[in-house]
C-alpha cells in the first residue's frame, strides 16, 4: 500500500464530476461517494500516466498500458490494513474491465447525517494493489449483505465480493 499523490485541483475535478453525473442507478451509495471515486481515478492516473475515460464509460475508468481498469474507492477514517477487504459490490458485475485498481481515500473526520456518513478533511489517497478482474472473481468471496467483517466492523450493506488488501499485486 502507497499513499499517492493528490492536488486541490484534482479535488475540485472529482468535485465537478461528480455534480455532473448525480445519483447512479447501480451504486452502492447512489452517487454520493462519487467525490471519493473521481479524486481516486485523477490520482491513479496521475501516478500511472493512465488515460481517464470514465466520462464516457460505465464499464471501466482508465485506459493503462492498452488495459481497461475500473478503480474501486473506499472511503475510511484510518489508513488502510492487508488484512481490510477489496470490495465489488453484486451489481457492478455488468462491469468487464481487463483489471481492478483498488483505492481508499482516508478522511480526517466523519459524521452521520440524516442516516448518511459525511467525510471531511482528505488526508490520503491510497493506492491498495490491483488484480486481474477474472482472477478477482475466482479468488474473492462473496459475502450476503449484513455480514459483518470482525477485523474493522464494515458490514456489507449489499451482497458483494471481498478480497483481502494483502492479497493483491502491486501497481507500477
Amino acid at each position: 500500500m502507497l499513499a499517492i499523490p493528490h492536488s486541490v485541483e484534482m479535488i475540485e475535478k472529482a468535485f465537478r464530476r461528480a455534480r455532473q453525473m448525480g445519483a447512479i442507478g447501480n451504486s452502492i451509495l447512489e452517487g454520493r461517494g462519487s467525490p471519493a471515486g473521481f479524486l481516486a481515478e485523477e490520482a491513479v492516473a496521475a501516478w500511472t500516466g493512465a488515460e481517464v475515460v470514465s466520462d464516457s464509460s460505465y464499464d471501466y475508468d482508465l485506459i493503462i498500458h492498452g488495459e481497461t481498469v475500473e478503480v474501486k474507492t473506499k472511503r475510511r477514517t484510518v489508513a488502510p490494513q492487508s488484512h481490510y477487504h477489496a470490495s465489488i459490490a453484486e451489481t457492478s458485475r455488468h462491469q468487464q474491465p481487463d483489471r481492478y485498481i483498488f483505492t481508499s481515500i482516508e478522511f480526517g473526520r466523519s459524521a452521520r447525517v440524516g442516516g448518511q456518513m459525511r467525510y471531511g478533511d482528505i488526508r490520503a489517497v491510497w493506492l491498495l494493489g490491483q488484480i486481474e478482474a477474472r482472477r478477482f472473481f475466482e479468488t474473492a468471496t462473496l459475502w450476503n449483505s449484513g455480514t459483518e467483517d470482525t477485523a474493522n466492523g464494515f458490514v456489507a450493506s449489499v451482497d458483494c465480493w471481498q478480497l483481502p488488501i494483502a492479497d493483491l499485486e502491486p501497481v507500477v
